[in-house]
């Protein structure tokens, strides 16, 4: 449906009916989501479902379906990330969170077992610069930040105004197992070095050895803040960088756009400099295309399915109505019962 309102059925129809043959590596997520959500039900539904009717789903089945989709959506799309994130890792020379830009460059574009691309490396030096994916400490020599570079803006799906599903943040994970065993927004380097000596992730199998400098630096940010470490301060996140350089990005005072917020997906497709350089058929379904057509074939479709939410929403709302009175009528004649004995 959401391809048909931002799209002309009578012109695109073929396109319409050669994705839905041969979906984009995007959709064909999003068909998986939905199919494990339907099986799920029907499991759990095993018990009350009629074992010799054919599995089916009513429309008031569908809508709750497609809201568990969309919340599901974020952790079930992160696997692409992490294989992003693997990915780059094997080519991290020195083990620090960090790939020669050339490197990357010269990767090969990665497809899935459909032949549809799940990922390639193509973004221009100017837009890895913007996102904070970029080190340039060394002009000469620039890298790439695994971490940072994962987060950024071209890895996200992004579909219609109202979602955008981006990879999730390892850090989170490191940052709050920390929370947990200090208990408070800040602790001494005592109690932060024995935890995160001996902290294991998804992408390092054993606790990866703290360097004297480390410990160094986080005493030195402990002095800074009166003997202990602020939790959620712009140093510590930077110290966990260079602690888990796979899991926490650089923290980058990265550009903002003309009214002051953070860089967000739709600018960079929006700023031909820094482009993601995306395809037609990787946007599929998710581009945002400018169109007032209200009537029509596509807007009569439109109309039609919001018709069918608004059918499914009253018919669930009688439901219960219908529900709550029988109840009520339940509890008057356990009252008259009562009453007689």
């Amino acid at each position: 449906w959401e391809w048909l309102y931002w799209h002309n059925f009578e012109a695109d129809s073929d396109f319409f009916v050669e994705c839905m043959e041969a979906p984009t590596h995007v959709m064909d997520e999003f068909g998986k989501l939905a199919m494990m959500l339907m099986e799920a039900k029907f499991y759990r539904e095993r018990h009350s479902r009629n074992p010799f009717k054919a599995k089916s789903l009513s429309l008031p089945d569908i809508v709750p379906l497609v809201r568990d989709a969309t919340q599901a959506m974020g952790t079930w799309q992160d696997h692409d990330c992490k294989a992003i994130k693997r990915y780059l890792i094997k080519l991290d020379p020195e083990n620090d969170g960090r790939v020669p830009l050339e490197i990357v460059h010269s990767q090969p574009q990665i497809n899935d077992t459909h032949g549809e691309q799940i990922f390639r490396f193509s973004e221009s030096q100017d837009y890895l610069r913007n996102i904070g994916g970029l080190d340039e400490s060394d002009p000469s020599h620039p890298q790439v930040l695994i971490s940072n570079y994962v987060l950024g803006p071209a890895n996200c799906y992004h579909s219609m105004t109202f979602h955008t599903f981006c990879c999730l943040n390892d850090c989170d994970a490191v940052l709050t197992a920390v929370e947990r065993t200090v208990g408070g927004p800040s602790a001494k380097p005592d109690d932060i070095l024995p935890f995160l000596g001996n902290l294991t992730t998804q992408s390092m199998d054993d606790p990866r050895p703290l360097s004297a400098n480390l410990v160094a630096k986080l005493e030195g940010i402990a002095a800074q803040g009166g003997g202990t470490v602020p939790l959620h301060g712009r140093l510590f996140a930077q110290w966990l960088h260079f602690a888990f350089p796979h899991e926490c990005p650089y923290p980058h005072v990265t550009q903002k756009d003309g009214a002051g917020n953070a860089l967000t997906t739709s600018y960079f497709q929006g700023t031909a400099d820094a482009s993601a350089q995306w395809t037609d058929d990787e946007m599929l379904p998710m581009v945002e295309v400018d169109n007032d057509a209200i009537y029509g074939f596509r807007g009569l479709l439109r109309i039609f399915f919001m018709l069918l939410a608004a059918g499914a929403m009253c018919n669930q709302i009688r439901m219960l109505v219908v529900a709550h009175v029988n109840q009520l009528r339940a509890n008057e004649i356990g009252a008259d019962l009562e009453k007689c004995v």
